[in-house]
């Protein structure tokens, strides 16, 4: 009877989830509009938007979208009420047309400005949270800092945190819209889960988005993501911190622009065991990081980490596609660090750009015992380090920093790393990397610097060093005091005392396409890192190209792409640039008719040639990505090519149906020098097969094999 019982409990509690379920609430969409909208009357639909977030806030549910108007600012601050579910997130994205929806952090100034003597306004605020100020507007632009309450012109000056000295070029303050940068956060998402936030823009914001574990609660941030957006002028754009223990997880951060922000993206932890997992950071593109106004940095401003891109205890997280230019921060371009007692492993840090940076370049590898594992692939870094060489640091920064002993080992291969002070800096204890088929050019002082005294336990080969001067390799260090006694080497030395890069690796000119501003670092065709690479195990280079044979050095294979093209026949969609990587985007080549009036003969047809530039020699691969439409008729499509234009030889036929991203390629004989011609043609121009058929090229080069 107690077990009959018990059923029927269970048999009742799951039907009244049931019903519960059935009953809940479907998910909504609301509209807000700063200027035409009214939090009173309007009721949040496209025609009758609201105004405020504040309101919306008041409302929101798991599976609601907010669309905020394109051209709109709101200057005020969201704390997002609750988080999404699996499967029906919260979402904050634009509606409308013009530029993105602004949240801005700049507020007038509470109380009236006194003034102005000898030129100078000013102003007390209050104490406290709400009245904090970061920086001056003017005119809805950041201005810099003077030295002194007597301020220069367009300037101004904090004294005692919260009177404010400001002189204008012209005017009163009321007569520049003159505002205080003081909002801390613009979304604040504390304890939330299944968060998107996409097409809108934070500005002058002490924390554009901002998230941790809120006390007395044990819900860490996660499955948030943050696309399309652009954050300029914040002292963080994004900032996660895992908090009491625990980690924040699948936080993706993609397809953004940060400009002028002191650190743009920033997922910490507390100093202490908590982590940070499965992070997606990828496609952003990250501009003058640590820059405010002019040639003033935030590091005048305000203290602090100025990474790019600062990781703290990251595992089983993606780093790639990230371009980050003109970074003036003290630290690095992209860094990560391990607290001793936490970890920090399996990450990949690939594909990403780095130019002009102060600070240290790169900084994968991570500080503490427990960090390893990575991969380090394909990234260009160019002129990092860069600081006065005065300072302390100016020799350590390097291109490439690597810390702390990697368990298991970290790889680290096909970089480019240009001008740099010290292109790849071992720290201490800098222990158990793979650093294979990378090239070290032209750095400032040395390609190599070891920070101990002894080499200690790496694996370097296949890698190309150009030049090879003297004092091209360093081992030991000047640091804090700390004097190592310091040696240098050529290759050939660094190769007798180390044993290291021997014996795959040389001094050669890589034959860049351009190793001066604006720089192009693709390999020319008589390049000596061409099939110089040991094979790694990776199947695509900082352009997404293919491996094919034997591995280059550096994170470009050789090849080359279009640089012409002439239709004989059809009609193209697009042009040969869509054909350069695989991103399915295509160039689109339809036939045309073959029409004579009346007698029976009208066909369909297709002509078309590019001209490649394939000077210097080498075994080389035609290689295209295509499909073409379905038809009836048979009718295919076959490249040919030509030397002169005139005469072709074909090679290949395309014959799928459906983008399956896989390669054809055609070994070309060897020793071809000058104007390469290839030619496509439809094989099918049988009288009254009239259906015009299109070709799709997702991806075509010539490349060494």
């Amino acid at each position: 009877m107690n077990n009959y019982c018990n059923i029927i409990k269970r048999m009742i509690a799951v039907l009244v989830i049931a019903l519960l379920g059935t009953g809940s609430a479907t998910a909504d969409m609301y509209y807000l509009d700063a200027t035409g909208g009214n939090d009173t009357l309007n009721n949040g639909t496209e025609s009758s938007p609201w105004k405020t977030l504040a309101k919306v806030a008041s409302v929101l549910k798991a599976g609601d979208t907010v669309h905020l108007k394109r051209g709109e600012v709101w200057k005020e601050r969201l704390t997002i009420p609750v988080s999404g579910q699996p499967g029906s997130p919260i979402t904050f994205t634009a509606y409308g047309e013009g530029p993105k929806p602004v949240i801005h952090g700049g507020r007038p100034f509470p109380g009236t400005w006194s003034g102005p003597v000898n030129g100078v306004y000013t102003i007390t605020v209050p104490t406290g949270p709400c009245c904090a100020v970061y920086f001056v507007i003017e005119n809805n632009q950041m201005i810099p800092h003077a030295t002194s309450p007597a301020c220069e012109d367009g300037r101004w000056y904090v004294e005692n945190f919260y009177t404010i000295y400001y002189r204008p070029e012209s005017g009163t303050p009321e007569e520049n819209n003159v505002e205080m940068m003081s909002t801390y956060t613009g979304f604040q998402l504390d304890g939330k889960s299944h968060i998107v936030i996409s097409d809108l823009t934070f500005s002058k914001i002490y924390r554009g988005i901002y998230g941790r574990l809120p006390n007395g609660t044990t819900e860490p941030v996660h499955d948030i993501t943050i696309s399309n957006s652009d954050f300029l002028y914040n002292r963080h754009g994004v900032i996660f911190i895992a908090t009491q223990g625990q980690e924040n997880y699948n936080l993706t951060i993609t397809g953004n622009t940060f400009r002028n922000n002191m650190e743009s993206v920033a997922v910490y932890s507390n100093n202490g065991v908590e982590t940070n997992r499965n992070l997606t950071i990828t496609d952003n593109l990250i501009v003058d990081g640590g820059v405010t106004v002019g040639p003033e940095l935030w590091s005048e401003f305000n203290t602090g980490d100025q990474e790019g891109i600062g990781l703290q205890n990251a595992s089983y997280s993606v780093i790639s596609r990230n371009r980050v230019i003109n970074g003036a921060g003290l630290t690095s371009g992209i860094g990560m660090w391990v607290n001793n007692n936490s970890r920090g492993q399996y990450n990949e840090f690939s594909y990403n750009y780095i130019e002009n940076n102060y600070g240290s370049g790169l900084v994968p590898g991570g500080q503490g015992p427990n960090t390893g594992g990575h991969v380090i692939a394909y990234n260009v870094v160019i002129n990092a380090g860069m600081g006065p060489s005065t300072e302390i640091w100016s020799e350590v920064w390097g291109g490439l920093r690597l810390n702390a002993t990697q368990n298991p080992a970290s790889s680290i291969y096909n970089n480019i790393l240009v001008g740099s002070d010290t292109n790849i800096y071992l720290g201490g204890g800098s222990s158990n990397y793979v650093i294979e088929n990378n090239i070290s050019y032209a750095p400032v002082n040395h390609h190599i610097t070891n920070h101990p005294n002894i080499f200690l336990p790496n694996v370097l080969n296949y890698n190309l060093y150009f030049p090879n001067p003297a004092d091209g390799f360093r081992i030991g260090n000047d640091q804090n005091g700390n004097v190592i006694p310091i040696r240098y080497y050529d290759l050939d030395g660094w190769i007798s005392v180390t044993s290291q890069d021997t014996p795959h690796s040389f001094v050669a000119d890589p034959a860049f396409v351009n190793a001066q501003p604006p720089y192009d670092l693709h390999l020319t065709a008589n390049s000596p890192a061409i099939d110089a690479g040991a094979g790694v195990g990776l199947n695509a280079d900082h352009d997404g190209k293919p491996v094919l044979g034997a591995t280059d050095i550096g994170a470009y294979e050789f090849g080359t792409r279009p640089t012409g093209e002439a239709t004989a026949a059809g009609t193209v969609t697009g042009d040969f640039t869509a054909s350069f990587v695989s991103d399915n985007t295509y160039e689109s080549l339809r036939e045309i008719l073959f029409d004579l009036p009346g007698d029976g003969r009208d066909y369909s047809y297709l002509e078309h040639t590019w001209t490649f530039d394939v000077n210097g020699g080498g075994n080389l691969s035609f290689v295209v990505e295509a499909h073409h439409d379905a038809n009836t008729e048979g009718d295919d499509f076959v490249f040919s090519y030509s030397t002169d234009g005139v005469l072709f030889t074909n090679m290949l036929t395309v014959t799928k149906t459906f983008d399956d991203d896989t390669l054809q390629s055609y070994a070309l004989p060897p020793g071809l020098n000058g104007p390469l011609y290839i030619r496509v043609q439809d094989t099918d121009r049988t009288k009254k097969r009239t259906a015009l058929d299109a070709l799709h090229i997702d991806q075509m080069y010539v490349q060494s094999q």
